[in-house]
């Protein structure tokens, strides 16, 4: 009798341990994935940053900053033809990229 207590025990012991390594397993993913998410959101690209990371792939910044005093509504035209040509620029960095060039290179 004492020892099928004492195996009753030992195999809830062992479910029970088995149980909280699994919490704790998931609650250690679920709190890194919404740290990371946290993180990847509060970063946002500048205008120089998304030029640089975007627009060089394919020209010198020399000749995509050749051309001055464009408008927003232009320089937006010119993104939208180099999206279609390829370009890997997002919604948030196209409206970034668009007053950037328009105000640094009037």
């Amino acid at each position: 009798m004492l020892k099928s207590r004492m195996e009753k025990f030992y195999h809830g012991s062992v479910k029970l341990l088995f149980v909280g390594f699994i919490v704790g397993l998931v609650s250690f993913s679920l709190t890194s994935t919404a740290t990371a998410g946290g993180k990847g959101k509060a970063t946002a690209k500048t205008g120089d940053m998304v030029l640089a990371d975007s627009c060089s792939q394919c020209h010198s910044i020399s000749r995509v900053t050749a051309k001055k005093g464009l408008t927003v509504a232009a320089w937006n035209k010119i993104i939208v033809t180099m999206q279609s040509a390829g370009a890997n620029i997002s919604v948030q960095d196209k409206e970034v990229l668009a007053n950037y060039l328009a105000a640094t290179y009037k």
